[in-house]
């Protein structure tokens, strides 16, 4: 049993917007609430953000109240939205052991619930995500009730066409409204949006990543976006060790570690941000044309802000008058050079020169087979054999006079190479070679390809070689994976290794991940095959991430001895502050 407690900062900044229309009836007011997802403070033209447009949320601010100062005791999803349903803060909430869910002799009704019993129509749709004791039921608390959530983002229609959530979740507030009319009871009409949450499952730039209703197309396209103070990914090598192992390290890597796949992600945030606005502009007239504006009070808010890679920075960077990008980065470790590197960018892509680091430009990644307990292949570890075994993958990464260039993308393909010579006797020089294909293709949502191979001159005596390929498919609340890779070693050894794997994970909730995952090596000079099969778990409870594996494996390093058929299991628990 391995026992990998990960501590994890998690800093997010809350929005509290409230705008509120006049009411000038007697009669008690209508509530309209509309709330947001992962929206910045920031991000509105009302805040004076220069690049999101939000020409609603604007008219609205102009006639209302803007909150320009609010406090939370936790600026989690989660828990906003518990504590705004409930009016308790997670102190007075939870259990005091860990646990999330909000203790039942606590919980004595929502808003919506004494709204209710005073004689309003109540109502929610759209995104839900409060941590109720056992048994609660979000449906017995409104008199309509409809879960619209993202995974995916884009639903399939009778019709055979897609829409987006934002829209489905105005479309189904309309529905609401245009039966109000004539009705005495006053109403408290709830619209939770899920944008402007990323798709964590499809880490595609851009569409994939942060997909934006179709209305907003081409929006931001012609914008460039500054680049964040932590846009260079050697400020996190420089971190602490825990820190390197938070979601939030993994998370800035999939969205802002280059420049192309910053500005694709932040025109696609941006994108579905005004998209909200745009359909509240829709639900606004729905309002409006029912007779309903002039007593109704609307609320604008979100859940908590968003991290945009700009919040502190430690390199050195630059650019030329001629638009050429520079960075430089330095470690000192006991009071001597530890590490260096320094990258050049540009419209051609980027070249990067690093002087001390790891051994390889490319190493093992969690998803290239998908797995819900995110480091399967420390789960055993005999004598050097892993899981999962080591494969060669696209990725980044560094080692000592190591040359690593990454193009732009090009029709959803990005092509790496890199070269390392570590200099030294001949005897214990090493070389190293890499290049490696990510294709994306843009036709296909969910789907990406990789190719890779590597030649490593180890010394005078040693040459390995090895190549991989893999696919992985995203489509749902299911992501497939297979891997292909071939090692050949010849020199004072001569040895082939050959590594096959699938996996697949399903999202069973915004909670909880399942997965199995398969694997395979073959050793040439061995007359049996290694086997692994992995059955895995990850459960999020508010700050804090279970991770369970169950692990078989036959055949360890290709061996019959007896005791080379072993089972083992791990746990994780990775905790937020």
């Amino acid at each position: 049993m391995t026992l990998n407690l990960a501590r994890r900062l998690q800093l997010a900044v809350a929005l509290i917007l409230g705008l509120a229309w006049p009411v000038h009836s007697e009669e008690r007011p209508n509530i309209l609430f509309f709330f947001a997802d992962d929206q910045r403070h920031d991000t509105l033209g009302c805040a004076g953000h220069p690049i999101v447009e939000t020409p609603t949320i604007d008219r609205l601010a102009a006639n209302g109240v803007r909150f320009e100062n609010s406090f939370v005791t936790r600026s989690t999803c989660w828990a906003s939205r518990t504590t705004i349903l409930t009016g308790l803060t997670s102190r007075s909430s939870v259990k005091p052991n860990g646990s999330d869910k909000v203790r039942p002799e606590a919980l004595t009704a929502l808003f919506t619930d004494r709204l209710r019993d005073a004689g309003y129509r109540t109502a929610l749709f759209g995104k839900w995500h409060a941590k109720m004791p056992k048994g609660f039921k979000p449906a017995d608390h409104f008199v309509e009730y409809e879960k619209i959530f993202r995974s995916p983002y884009f639903k399939e229609m009778p019709d055979g066409s897609k829409r987006h959530t934002t829209e489905l979740i105005a479309d189904r507030g309309i529905k609401f409204l245009r039966t109000q009319k004539g009705r005495k009871e006053p109403f408290c009409l709830n619209l939770w949006f899920n944008a402007g949450h990323a798709e964590d499952r499809d880490r595609r730039p851009g569409i994939g990543h942060f997909p934006w209703p179709k209305a907003m197309n081409g929006k931001y396209d012609d914008i460039e976006i500054p680049t964040p103070r932590l846009s260079d990914p050697a400020i996190y090598a420089a971190h602490p060790e825990f820190f390197k192992q938070s979601n939030h390290r993994e998370r800035f890597h999939w969205r802002w570690d280059t420049p192309e796949k910053y500005q694709q992600n932040m025109r696609a945030y941006f994108r579905m941000l005004t998209g909200i606005d745009h359909v509240m502009d829709r639900v606004l007239k729905a309002l409006e044309q029912e007779g309903l504006a002039e007593n109704t009070i609307i609320v604008y808010t979100a859940d908590n802000g968003f991290y945009m890679g700009d919040s502190l920075k430690f390199n050195m960077s630059g650019e030329t008058d001629g638009g050429l990008g520079v960075a430089v980065y330095y470690e000192i470790d006991g009071g001597a050079l530890d590490d260096y590197d320094m990258t050049v960018s540009g419209d051609w892509g980027s070249l990067k020169f690093n002087g001390s680091g790891s051994s390889s430009a490319f190493g093992a990644v969690d998803d290239v087979t998908p797995n819900a307990y995110e480091e399967s292949w420390d789960i055993i570890d005999d004598d050097g054999t892993s899981t999962t075994g080591s494969p060669t993958v696209i990725g980044g990464g560094g080692g000592t006079n190591m040359f690593i260039y990454t193009s732009p993308s090009v029709g959803g393909a990005t092509f790496t190479a890199a070269y390392q010579n570590d200099g030294g006797a001949a005897a214990v020089e090493e070389s190293y070679t890499d290049f490696a294909i990510a294709i994306s293709p843009e036709m296909v949502d969910g789907l990406s390809l990789g190719y890779a191979s590597s030649d490593n001159q180890a010394g005078v005596a040693i040459d390995i070689k090895k190549t991989t390929m893999y696919a992985k498919y995203a489509f749902g609340s299911f992501t497939v994976g297979v891997q292909e890779s071939e090692q050949s070693q010849e020199g004072a050894t001569t040895s082939d290794d050959d590594f096959s794997a699938v996996g697949i994970t399903y999202q069973v909730s915004d909670d909880l991940t399942i997965g199995y995952h398969a694997s395979e090596r073959e050793f040439g000079d061995k007359t049996q095959d290694q086997e692994s099969k992995n059955l895995s778990a990850a459960y999020t409870t508010g700050g804090v991430t279970v991770s369970v594996a169950y692990v078989s494996m036959d055949n360890v390093g290709g061996s019959t001895a007896s005791r080379d058929d072993i089972d083992g299991y791990a746990i994780d628990l990775g905790f937020a502050f």
